[in-house]
């Protein structure tokens, strides 16, 4: 995208109120983290994830498979050396790029399991070469805390709700959550998934996707929001 517009995305998202966006899965250009730095926009900054996914604490899989393996064998994936090493490297890269732009303020190097290993030893590596950043070691379900007790786990136990199952409605997301979260802070970090298809809009109309039912009005999508 061109200066102009991520300009104008950037100034959108604080005309609307917000303090604060997650790049999610991606890094942005170099132009995008100076635009927040100038704007006053604080940057969570995902790791891009790879290789495969660990068994989530809800999939029915993950049932029929509990109790034959350890569970770390489950809670994270076996990493081949080629692709251990190419996370470090990766992982390096982006930090060590990001980290002069101000607006960055916490590194998210795992996402719903995606490529998660060694969570740990990615957080110390973080908290020693990541600026003093915020960690969120594990944005989604797969907190690994339980599994090392009194180490460090980052600063943020991290949980998305799409209203369904563990969780129900998102004022019962922290009660129902099993997992220690002492001296992090909590953050709903997904929830929502609304979607309203408009035309012109979409590449494939006939695929319109939500996380439950796609609203067909723009009255149907302002209900959905306030039942939030």
């Amino acid at each position: 995208p061109s200066h102009d517009v991520l300009a104008e995305e950037v100034q959108q998202i604080k005309d609307a109120g917000f303090n604060l966006v997650r790049v999610h899965a991606a890094v942005m250009p170099a132009l995008f983290y100076h635009l927040c730095d100038r704007l006053g926009l604080m940057v969570w900054q995902d790791f891009p994830g790879g290789d495969g996914r660990a068994l989530p604490i809800w999939d029915a899989e993950r049932g029929a498979v509990e109790g034959r393996y350890p569970a770390m064998a489950l809670e994270e994936i076996g990493r081949s050396e080629e692709s251990e090493a190419s996370y470090w490297v990766e992982l390096q890269a982006l930090v060590s790029g990001l980290s002069s732009f101000t607006s960055v303020v916490c590194w998210v190097p795992f996402n719903e399991a995606w490529g998660q290993f060694s969570t740990m030893k990615v957080v110390r590596w973080l908290r020693e070469f990541g600026g003093g950043r915020w960690i969120n070691a594990a944005s989604g379900w797969n907190d690994v805390a339980d599994l090392h007790p009194g180490e460090d786990a980052g600063d943020i136990a991290d949980i998305h709700n799409y209203e369904g199952p563990p969780f129900s409605n998102l004022s019962g997301t922290f009660s129902s959550w099993p997992l220690p979260f002492v001296n992090r802070s909590l953050a709903l970090g997904e929830y929502g998934g609304l979607g309203l298809p408009v035309d012109g809009h979409e590449i494939t109309p006939e695929l319109s996707w939500a996380y439950g039912v796609v609203s067909s009005t723009a009255e149907e999508l302002a209900a959905a929001l306030l039942a939030l």
